[in-house]
């Protein structure tokens, strides 16, 4: 048996080949268990948006209800990079950093996601953000290493406190949770 073949180098026309891109399934909000967090933290957001106007970042993040809801939660800020938008991490729940095993507080998103997970997230991202409606998915953790765990995950618009600025929550968890 010849094992050499699995230690060559790819030649000048060959290429290596390329990690299969991930993909999100899109859900709709009633297609998530009605005590999941994701759908808890919905419920929440549409109860303090005032009609089409989103709801206050400062608001929404004081609230008693909210707080139980925060240790799944990510908060994005996106940043034009010339050109080119990118998200910032402002602060990252403790049950959402625990299951990524690692806080990517004050990463730029591009940072934090492998390649193979990248394109869906962002786009997804880039959605909420420029249509500001909420979007649910499900897919798996977005690495490779973490990748066994399967999410259910919404993304949230929300804007800064007393500014028309934009920022997002990420709010995400294993399907099988609950909460009262």
């Amino acid at each position: 048996m010849q094992f050499d073949a699995l230690f060559d180098d790819y030649g000048p026309e060959e290429t290596a080949p390329q990690p299969t891109p991930r993909s999100l399934t899109p859900l709709e909000l009633s297609e998530i268990p009605e005590a999941h967090p994701v759908r808890r933290f919905a419920e929440i957001h549409q109860r303090m948006s005032h009609g089409p106007l989103l709801p206050n970042g400062a608001d929404l993040l004081s609230d008693e209800d909210t707080k139980q809801f925060l240790q799944y939660a990510k908060l994005f800020e996106p940043v034009d990079l010339d050109g080119y938008v990118d998200f910032r991490l402002l602060w990252v729940g403790d049950r959402t950093a625990a299951r990524e095993k690692r806080s990517h507080k004050d990463q730029w998103l591009s940072e934090t996601i492998d390649p193979e997970f990248y394109d869906a997230h962002y786009h997804e991202i880039v959605a909420v953000s420029i249509l500001r409606r909420s979007t649910f998915s499900r897919g798996e953790a977005p690495s490779l290493e973490r990748a066994f765990i399967k999410v259910i995950r919404g993304v949230f618009p929300i804007f800064a406190e007393n500014q028309p600025r934009l920022r997002l929550i990420e709010s995400s968890a294993e399907p099988y949770l609950e909460m009262s």
